[in-house]
């Protein structure tokens, strides 16, 4: 036959996508009045994680996190002075940050290991919990924590292709 058909070839992976967001349940900033006998966690941070304008689902495999700590007197203090621990939520399961070395600008990684998946034209909500050290030191007070992600340390892949999404 000499009709002529026109097809595309689409490489795999090229229609997976994973965009960063800010989200709606990302708290104000606060002033957190912590107890100085036990520890105390709080709902910091959320941002979002949008496969809706993916083809397929995605597998999340890493997230890191910035945390900056400021103190108002002569010097900051470091993170492991202020927090015991830090964690995520994504969809319901929790992944503890890998153990970091405490300093005023500190990696915190979350290796998630392709235990969450966000499915294709889904959005996902991933909150960010701290536990707070007891504050039985006044020097702490006044502290500032600032955490930040950006889109480069979210490491993703397609569900079915296994393609790296960047």
């Amino acid at each position: 036959d000499s009709s002529a058909i026109d097809f595309a070839i689409d490489g795999e992976g090229a229609g997976e996508e994973l965009d960063l967001e800010s989200s709606d349940d990302d708290p104000e900033a606060t002033t957190l009045s912590l107890d100085e006998d036990d520890n105390t966690e709080v709902m910091v941070f959320a941002f979002d994680l949008s496969a809706e304008d993916s083809d397929g689902d995605v597998t999340l495999n890493e997230i890191t996190l910035t945390a900056t700590v400021t103190n108002p007197g002569t010097t900051a203090d470091d993170l492991d002075d202020l927090v015991n621990d830090v964690r995520i939520e994504i969809g319901g399961d929790s992944f503890d940050a890998e153990a970091y070395t405490g300093a005023t600008t500190t990696s915190l990684v979350f290796d998630i290991d392709g235990d969450a998946t966000i499915a294709a034209d889904e959005k996902t909500t991933v909150m960010v919990y701290v536990d707070f050290e007891n504050m039985d030191d006044s020097s702490y007070e006044g502290s500032t924590i600032i955490l930040g992600v950006n889109a480069s340390a979210v490491e993703a892949e397609g569900a079915d292709s296994g393609e790296d999404i960047t």
